[in-house]
């Protein structure tokens, strides 16, 4: 038993050590550039003249601003087209990479349409917030979205990941949510 625990703490200070050393940040010779992290050889790989203490992560909108943004009415309008059974209309909404997730269009409205047959419904669309990338191309949009099965109401939480096409529209390129 003890030999056991030894090599656990072993192994745990291993990986303390390991990690630490990964994420080291070290001031370069060459005045107020900053390094992170090391190579293989043991060398900072990257210099920049960003000082990472005054990169903060962007500030989620909510509320109305949130409501208004485009990639929230592109989540709106995509559950709007499968609650009116505009399947084009939704799968259209999908970038190629998640259309291939989703499978074929065929694919994509076999459960929509199940679903459909056994009575569910879709209502309101309530965006939580949305929160877009520094280079302002990709959004997360938070949101919860109120069904109907049988007319038993059920409230849902997703996230979609949006991307900005080249024409300047949005588009759902993944999600976190099942539904």
């Amino acid at each position: 038993m003890k030999k056991k625990m030894n090599v656990l703490l072993i192994g745990i200070i291993f990986c303390v050590v390991f990690i630490s050393s990964c994420s080291r940040s070290t001031k370069a010779p060459t005045g107020n550039k900053t390094t992170t992290g090391l190579d293989a050889n043991g060398k900072p790989p990257i210099e920049s003249t960003i000082d990472p203490s005054q990169i903060k992560p962007p500030t989620p909108v909510t509320g109305e601003e949130a409501d208004k943004d485009p990639a929230s009415i592109v989540i709106r309008t995509y559950y709007a087209a499968i609650q009116s059974k505009d399947y084009e209309k939704a799968y259209s909404l999908l970038t190629g990479e998640f259309k291939k997730k989703k499978g074929t269009f065929t694919e994509f409205i076999k459960p929509l349409t199940q679903a459909a047959e056994a009575g569910r419904t879709y209502g309101n669309v309530s965006i939580q917030g949305v929160n877009t990338s520094q280079a302002g191309t990709e959004k997360i949009v938070t949101f919860s979205l109120v069904i109907f099965e049988k007319q038993n109401p059920i409230t849902l939480n997703g996230i979609y990941f949006l991307f900005q096409q080249p024409d300047s529209s949005w588009m759902i390129a993944d999600t976190l949510s099942d539904k």
